[in-house]
């Protein structure tokens, strides 16, 4: 009868490991997806971002020089001086951008691979678990939506930016 009892305790801790070497294959591959993740932000170029905060200030200088103190500027002028301003806050504000993406990123494959840590320490069943991978999936999901945004919306920035500077040469200011 013992004989019987370990036989079946074996087969269920077999089958019980089976299902938790997918889920476990599951996690290693969104782990894997946040490398790549790592890689894109690394070849990310954002070194333009100091010098172009250095045209920023040169070209409110200039501004500055063409407004006149007598009158209140017109709406046409203070949009104009408002998308500069829009401006320097994109390039202010990207390194510390990419720098929380690097370490959301890091922090995540930290929790994943605790959750691996978890598995092997029979800490969830499966039900649970599977709900758990979910959720990394999507937080996933949701990284890489937000560093594809900020990536174009750099790029973006960056033409945008060029076009008011070479633009605040020629604008005429009322």
């Amino acid at each position: 009868m013992k004989y019987i009892a370990l036989i079946l305790i074996g087969i269920l801790t077999a089958c019980s490991s089976s299902t938790f070497e997918q889920e476990q294959d599951q996690i290693n591959t969104v782990i894997i997806q946040y490398d790549s993740l790592l890689q894109k932000l690394k070849n990310m170029d954002i070194s333009s971002s100091s010098p172009n905060l250095k045209r920023y200030k040169q070209a409110l200088a200039y501004s500055k020089t063409k407004l006149s103190t007598d009158k209140k500027p017109s709406l046409k002028t203070m949009n104009y001086l408002n998308d500069l301003k829009l401006m320097k806050r994109q390039f202010k504000n990207a390194p510390n951008q990419k720098k929380g993406f690097v370490n959301n990123i890091i922090k995540n494959q930290e929790q994943l691979q605790n959750l691996i840590n978890d598995i092997d320490n029979g800490i969830f069943n499966n039900k649970e678990l599977n709900v758990i991978i979910i959720r990394e999936k999507q937080a996933f999901e949701g990284l890489l939506i937000q560093l594809n945004e900020f990536q174009s919306a750099y790029k973006n920035y960056e033409m945008r930016f060029d076009s008011l500077v070479k633009l605040n040469q020629i604008f005429n200011y009322e």
